[in-house]
């Protein structure tokens, strides 16, 4: 009989295969979920709330359900999974980190926390994040740790989804990214994030930062559980007028491991070095895409100063706009670089966002004339691994060089655009810190994104590899 760390790390389609076949129950995953997000918490401090008595109703009702048979079961029956507490969850708080949403609890469910329950998924948590995911902790929440050294970063603001799913704390979450949000907790935790294509998730029911880049997305251990996730979640929403009317694809069929035909540019930046271990990783993925078909051309990074500074102006006034009351009648409840974003927001002339969308606009078409050379965009997901944890100034007024435009990085562009973007692992440091790479591809075209990431994955061979916090 499989341990119970063995248990916990299952990949979810793994853990939907087992309980499908009675090898497993939903009732066994949870209580392993719950037992050991309550045992690493205090370390960890990856979750906000954990929802143990709903969440073993929703098992045992899960394992009723699959023993009475009868019929075609939900594609996620039983497997228990947490979400970033930005996601409306009817009945229990969710508080998006900050302290001015401490006692809000919300009437009804997001369209994703509705869609995974539909399926069959367990809720059993609310994971830890970064304050409104505007890239700072609030002292009353405190930073996530990382599990492959606990004196490292998480990064954000999916702070505390990245480390519980790299803890096997859960077999999927699911996590938001509006300049890197998903992708860079995902790169240096050593999991899988997915930013799928603009309005291809509902965020009817998310707590917003920033209305036109925001984006919902799976955050796994594997590929295949990505895949599995983003079917559940995707498609239309009424609720949503963002959300787009296109097919939801068959994400897990797609992942064949054959790329030939495939044309992949690889971004590169002059103006900024990744690490070498992380330039190592990145070309050993290269050459597995090349194994499996790919033809690989060098590409120097198209726009990425103007669309990060345009992304930044973007952000400052949709998000000043989102919390206009409560900065005026509450600054003294926001952490303060928070507060000091907030109000440079308030400053921001429109003249300055009306220029960051004409700027927008003049990237998205060069990148989708990109996309009529190429199939997939690759580049590492970060400079180097997780850094270590430490005391952080605050955030200057607008203009003066926010540190914020610095962490969106090479992720940040595919926020702007809109384009599917995910971050898969892809080796690790000398240190014993994971190193990922970024694939992105065409809007809408998360099938091939995934594909390559697949082929990316086998070849680092790190699937299954846990960190010391296990």
């Amino acid at each position: 009989m499989a341990g119970e760390e063995d248990l916990a790390y299952l990949p979810l389609v793994e853990a939907v295969r087992r309980i499908r076949a009675g090898e497993a129950t939903s009732r066994q995953l949870t209580e392993i979920a719950l037992s050991r997000a309550h045992a690493l918490e205090p370390r960890l401090n990856a979750f906000v709330t954990l929802m143990d008595d709903e969440a073993m109703a929703a098992a045992e009702a899960a394992d009723r359900r699959r023993a009475a048979g009868g019929g075609a079961l939900p594609p996620l029956l039983g497997v228990p999974v947490a979400l970033k507490d930005l996601y409306d969850t009817a009945g229990v708080a969710t508080t998006a980190g900050a302290r001015i949403y401490r006692e809000r609890v919300p009437a009804r469910d997001s369209t994703v926390t509705a869609r995974l329950r539909a399926a069959g998924a367990v809720i059993f948590g609310k994971n830890n994040m970064l304050e409104f995911a505007y890239g700072e902790v609030h002292p009353d929440y405190g930073p996530t740790r990382n599990p492959w050294n606990l004196a490292h970063s998480t990064g954000g603001s999916s702070s505390g989804t990245g480390a519980a799913v790299a803890a096997g704390i859960g077999q999927g979450n699911m996590g938001s990214d509006t300049g890197g949000s998903i992708r860079q907790p995902a790169g240096w935790c050593g999991i899988v994030g997915l930013k799928p294509t603009y309005g291809r998730v509902s965020r009817a029911g998310v707590v917003p930062l920033s209305w036109s880049l925001d984006h919902c997305g799976p955050m796994t251990r594997t590929v295949a559980d990505c895949a599995a996730m983003l079917a559940v979640v995707a498609g239309r929403d009424p609720a949503d007028s963002t959300a787009a009317d296109r097919p939801v694809g068959d994400y897990g069929a797609a992942l064949t491991g054959d790329l030939r035909g495939a044309r992949v540019a690889r971004l590169v930046d002059p103006a900024r070095a990744a690490s070498p271990e992380t330039e190592r990783a990145t070309q050993e993925a290269l050459a597995a895409m090349r194994a499996a078909g790919a033809a690989v051309t060098e590409v120097a990074w198209p726009d990425l100063d103007d669309g990060s500074v345009a992304l930044m102006a973007i952000l400052y006034a949709e998000a000043s706009s989102f919390h206009e009351e409560w900065i005026r009648s509450r600054p003294q409840d926001y952490a303060a670089p928070t507060r000091a974003r907030l109000e440079a927001g308030l400053r921001l002339p429109a003249i300055d966002y009306l220029r960051a969308q004409r700027v927008r606009a003049a990237v998205g078409h060069r990148y989708a004339e990109l996309m009529t050379r190429f199939d997939l965009l690759v580049s590492p997901t970060g400079r180097g691994p997780a850094p270590r944890l430490g005391p952080r100034e605050d955030a200057p007024a607008a203009g003066g060089g926010d540190r914020l435009l610095g962490a969106i990085g090479w992720t940040g562009i595919f926020d702007l655009t809109g384009m599917p973007a995910v971050s898969v692992p892809s080796g690790f440091s000398p240190d014993g810190l994971p190193l990922a790479v970024q694939i992105a591809g065409r809007p809408f075209a998360e099938g091939e994104v995934l594909r390559a990431a697949g082929v990316v994955e086998a070849a680092a061979g790190v699937v299954g590899r846990r960190p010391p916090l296990a």
